[in-house]
């Protein structure tokens, strides 16, 4: 899943923290949420929360806030999960801006 969010409320200095929810049953396969700032001088920051493998409980993970330069172009949100036996299940995920 890929999806643009709106920029226009952006300012440079803006912090911008990556936050989902995740429970795995026996996940085998490799699955990540990441959040790209991309800049008109075709920069880009990158967060990723890499959820493992196997079994947990309902777990919220944090990724390290991205700080926004000037020229911002885009912001997007991907999530992928690599095929594979098991669960996983993502809920809340959020951009929280600071």
């Amino acid at each position: 899943m890929k999806q643009n969010l709106p920029i226009d409320s952006l300012n440079p200095g803006d912090s911008l923290t990556l936050r989902a929810a995740v429970q795995t049953g026996a996940a085998l396969a490799q699955a990540q949420i990441k959040l790209k700032v991309k800049y008109n001088n075709g920069t880009n920051d990158t967060r990723k929360i890499n959820i493992p493998t196997g079994s947990s409980e309902w777990i919220t993970y944090d990724a390290d806030p991205v700080t926004l330069n000037n020229g911002i172009k885009k912001v997007q949100l991907t999530v992928t999960y690599k095929g594979g036996d098991g669960d996983v299940l993502i809920d809340n995920v959020s951009v929280i801006r600071r």
